[in-house]
Formats: structure tokens, C-alpha cells, sequence
């Protein structure tokens, strides 16, 4: 790697980091490859792992030269730099363990250059994801000026560590002659956060962007589905933690439909690891390999590539509660929308892998996932609970890709999925049903002990309690603050299962206590548990689905 440049103002570190960590900014060298050109503070003490893997994040994998548009997207690695200490005293806390990376990449021809081009690309680096917002700082520094412009990078630094430090709510930012506005909400799963609204006339508001808002609308990602159906697959592995694997050619392809699919599935948090994009060159890539084994990585995760050779690390062991990546492949240029303008042309694939739905019923094609080696075997139709509103999958067929509409329709009708989804556990927590239930679970069974019922208390530790009298003497000190899976499971006998398949009410009853078994199950119910607690605490209870 070649000299970096030393290159520092008299920043206040612990001023500066409360928004960003630094800059970087990183040269596709012609004869060594990608590298890191400056880092800004220069200071900034980055392991040579860390530095390396965001020099390969900050790059497409695929050389195009139909790009002419400055190319935004988002990326996240592991915190390998033992001498950054990322702390967050107060909300929003940002993570202690990651870096997130915003780019910006440029590609711009050159007659002299062995390429034909040169690229570059800058990076703000942050423990923050704040995706949106960052991205439209970038556009603020780079527009009408050279990627690097250390002036600008020093304005930008210098302003950044004059406002106050993030906090919940709406903030007016000072930036390089505007103003952005910033809206944090509560918590990073809020849902519904950025939806369009009203913004203010003044020709000096440079952005209105929420905190954790997706970094695009569905109108841009629609065209990038083979089918509007995808949406209920996605959705429902999302909700059960079972891994997904987006395939595409850009970053910021990948990277955008992930930001926007774990969206979907809010106020739930999605507890699994999240990587936007990843390399197959990235130094990082070593540290998520075991991401791409099923049988050695059990946590639940949504990873971008857009390199089909990484699908030749999957693998389909016949191992028992070890579910396989789902791979959803993207439509692939020239007919895959830009990003940064509205596109109406029809999507095709670029790849020759199962592409999940092409229909409103869920169809699925039997041809093998073809990738660069030994063909892998064609992934299994996905077992779904859920029924699809095929009234609601029409009118996104139909729906212009540039219609706001549209985006305002898919997350809102996913919204409301998931607070039907929630309002059972929701009006079972409120009732305080759940000790009382799990004695009935026990009086039903005729048994003198309630035995595998798991009962979590305010500190969401497993509590074993297995006598009625111990339950009951549990209840009655207020020790126990829910959540028995089997009580719940017995309380739902009584609903209507309204949102789930089956040709008959039994059979739809199957799904709805097969669909909640697993959920309730999965690491995304337990936070969010945890997230109801924290809020109830508040008094916010009610911003959580129900």
C-alpha cells in the first residue's frame, strides 16, 4: 500500500467522532490495485486490516465503463483497530464493534491511463449508520468538486466538530454554506422513519433525512425484482431469521435493497448480522467467511455480493434446524434501473439462477443456480406461512417505477403486516396472560409441574421455573415480566388467523402456530422483547406494533 498522505487539522477527536470517525479517500492504482490515498484526521489509528478492507469496500469488483454517474452505496466491517475506541454515552449509540462506510465512487475516462480511467472513491467512516444521511453529505462535498479536495475535506471536518452531538429528535446541521436537518428517532427500528413529507421552501435546506431511513425508495428497487411477490419471501425470512444472500452487479444495487428490505420488517429489530456489501477481494472477507458455511454459522444474516464466484463457498448439508441461504438475484444492466435517476425500462436477469417468484402464486422455477465452477443445485421452494395480498402485488404490478406512490405503498403495507403480526404478543404481554396461561397449559395437561416453558424476566434472562406455586409466587412479586412461548402458543387458539396461508380455517391455523413457534423462537423476537421493555420503561409502548 502505497504512503499515505499526512494530512490533519486541529480537530477535537472525541468532538468529531461523536458524528464521524474520518474521511477516506482511496485511488484505484492501474499497477498495485486499490489504495488508500488519504485518511482525514490522518491520525485516525487504523489497524492495516481495517484500512485495507475499507480501500477494497470502497470499489465495485466489476469493471464497467458505461458508468459516468457518481455511484453511492454502504458497507460495514468489523472493528479490527484495537487503538479506536468507539464509546456512545448517550442515545443514539452507535456500535462499539463496527465501522459503517458510506462511499462514492467516480469513474472518469482518461486517454493517458493504462485503464482508460481513473477512480476514485471517498469514504466517511462512522460507528453511526446513519446510511442516508452520511450519503448526502458526500453529494454536498463532491458536487462540483474533485473527490479528495482536501479544502473541502477540511471545511467538512471543521463543521462537523461544531455541532452539538447526535441526540433524539430533529437537529439543524450547519454544512458548507446550507443546512441539513436531521431527524433521529427513538430507536434505529422505528418504523416508518423518512417517509416524504412537506420540507421547508428555504433554497439553503440541502437535506431532510431521517436517521435510519433507507437509502432508497421502492420506486428505484421495484425494477430490480423479478416479481413483486419476491417481497413476501424476503419478508418472511427476514421475520424468522433464515439467511439471504443478495446477488447483483453494483454495490449500490445490493447494498440499497438490503437497507431497504430489513426496513420492512420494522418496529422489529433484525438481530442478524447485516452486510451491505461484501467484496470477494475485501481483506474483511476472511473475518465473514463462515457467513457462506451453513453448517459452521447458525446467526441469522443478509449479506450483498456481486461476485457469483462467492456462491461456490455454499454449500446444502442435510443438517437438522440449519436452514440454507436464499439467494435472491437482482436484474442485472443494462436494463437494472440507475440509482441517482428515475428509470422506466423492464428488468432482465443477468444471471441464470432461481429466481424466486415470477408470478403472484409464488411459482418457482426448477433450473440450477448457474455460477462460474460446478453449477449449485437449484435452492427449494421456500416453505411460507404468510398469504400474499395478491390485491396489494397487483398494484405494484402495475405501478410506474417512478410513482412515489408505489414506495409509500410497500412500506406501509408491510408496516401493517407486521403490527398484525405483533398485535397478539402485544395484547398477550399487556394482558399479563402469559404466567396465568402457562398454569393453564399445565391444569390441561393434567401434570403438577409446568415443564419447558420458557418464562424471561425484566432482564430477559431465561428463569426456570417449573411448579404452579413457583409461577404463581413469581407472578404475585412481580417478578416475571413474560414471555412464556408455550402460554402464548395456547392463548392463540382463540384468533382468527387472518394473514397466513391454508385452504381452510385448520389449515390456517397450522400455519399461524408454525409460523409463531419459529418466530418466537428467533433472535429478532427476543429483541424485540427487549426493545418493549426498554420502551415500556419510557412509556413509549405503543410506538411498537400494536
Amino acid at each position: 500500500m502505497a504512503d499515505i498522505q499526512t494530512l490533519n487539522g486541529k480537530y477535537s477527536q472525541s468532538t468529531l467522532r461523536q458524528w464521524i470517525l474520518c474521511f477516506v479517500v482511496c485511488n484505484f492504482n492501474v499497477d498495485i490495485g486499490p489504495e488508500v490515498e488519504v485518511v482525514y484526521p490522518s491520525d485516525t489509528p487504523f489497524s492495516a486490516v481495517d484500512l485495507s478492507t475499507i480501500c477494497f469496500d470502497s470499489f465495485p469488483e466489476r469493471h464497467d465503463g458505461e458508468i459516468t454517474e457518481d455511484m453511492y452505496y454502504n458497507f460495514t466491517l468489523r472493528n479490527n483497530s484495537p487503538d479506536i475506541n468507539l464509546t456512545s454515552p448517550s442515545p443514539p449509540y452507535g456500535s462499539p464493534e463496527s465501522f459503517h462506510g458510506v462511499t462514492v465512487f467516480r469513474q472518469e475516462y482518461d486517454g493517458s491511463s493504462k485503464r482508460r480511467f481513473n477512480q476514485k472513491s471517498l469514504v466517511i467512516i462512522s460507528n453511526h449508520e446513519f446510511s442516508s444521511f452520511f450519503m448526502n453529505l458526500l453529494r454536498v462535498i463532491v458536487t462540483g468538486s474533485n473527490i479528495g479536495d482536501i479544502t473541502r475535506l477540511e471545511s467538512a471536518c471543521a463543521q462537523i466538530e461544531g455541532w452539538p452531538p447526535p441526540r433524539i429528535g430533529t437537529q439543524e446541521l450547519p454544512f458548507l454554506g446550507g443546512k441539513m436537518v436531521l431527524e433521529i428517532p427513538p430507536y434505529q427500528s422505528f418504523p416508518l422513519s423518512g417517509l416524504p413529507s412537506p420540507l421547508s421552501a428555504s433554497t439553503s435546506l440541502l437535506s431532510h433525512v431521517s436517521a435510519y431511513e433507507p437509502t432508497e425508495n421502492w420506486p428505484s428497487l421495484l425494477p430490480l425484482l423479478h416479481s413483486p411477490a419476491t417481497l413476501y419471501i424476503l419478508y418472511e425470512r427476514l421475520l424468522l431469521g433464515d439467511p439471504i444472500i443478495v446477488l447483483g452487479t453494483s454495490p449500490s444495487h445490493v447494498s440499497a435493497i438490503i437497507t431497504a428490505l430489513t426496513d420492512l420488517i420494522r418496529p422489529i429489530p433484525y438481530a442478524g448480522t447485516i452486510r451491505p456489501y461484501l467484496p470477494m477481494q475485501s481483506t474483511g472477507l476472511m473475518g465473514e467467511a463462515a457467513l457462506f458455511d451453513p453448517s459452521a454459522y447458525t446467526t441469522p444474516y443478509i449479506a450483498g455480493i456481486t461476485n457469483p464466484f462467492l456462491l461456490q463457498r455454499l454449500s446444502t448439508p442435510n443438517i437438522p434446524n440449519i436452514s440454507t441461504p436464499y439467494i435472491l438475484a437482482l436484474s442485472s444492466p443494462p436494463t437494472a434501473p440507475n440509482l441517482n435517476a428515475p428509470n422506466t425500462t423492464t428488468p432482465s436477469s443477468g444471471y441464470s439462477i432461481l429466481h424466486p417468484s415470477r408470478s403472484l402464486r409464488h411459482r418457482h422455477s426448477s433450473r440450477r443456480i448457474d455460477v462460474p465452477g460446478t453449477p449449485i443445485k437449484s435452492q427449494p421452494k421456500p416453505i411460507h406461512h404468510l398469504k400474499a395480498d395478491r390485491t396489494f402485488l397487483t398494484a405494484l404490478s402495475d405501478a410506474h417505477s417512478g410513482d412515489a406512490s408505489a414506495a409509500l405503498g410497500v412500506r406501509r403495507h408491510f408496516a401493517d403486516l407486521t403490527a398484525k403480526l405483533l398485535a397478539p404478543a402485544n395484547r398477550f404481554l399487556a394482558t399479563g396472560a402469559d404466567a396465568s396461561a402457562a398454569i393453564a397449559v399445565s391444569q390441561a395437561s393434567g401434570a403438577s409441574q409446568v415443564r419447558g416453558v420458557k418464562v424471561v424476566n425484566n432482564e430477559g434472562e431465561a428463569m426456570g421455573y417449573e411448579s404452579k406455586v413457583e409461577i404463581q409466587m413469581a407472578v404475585e412479586a412481580g417478578e416475571v415480566s413474560n414471555f412464556s412461548v408455550d402460554a402464548f402458543l395456547l392463548a392463540l387458539e382463540s384468533q382468527v388467523p387472518a394473514p397466513f396461508v391454508g385452504q381452510t380455517v385448520r389449515g390456517r391455523q397450522r400455519s399461524r402456530d408454525a409460523f409463531y413457534a419459529r418466530f418466537c423462537a428467533s433472535g429478532n423476537f427476543e429483541a424485540w422483547l427487549e426493545l418493549r421493555r426498554a420502551n415500556e420503561r419510557l412509556g413509549g409502548a405503543g410506538l411498537l406494533g400494536g
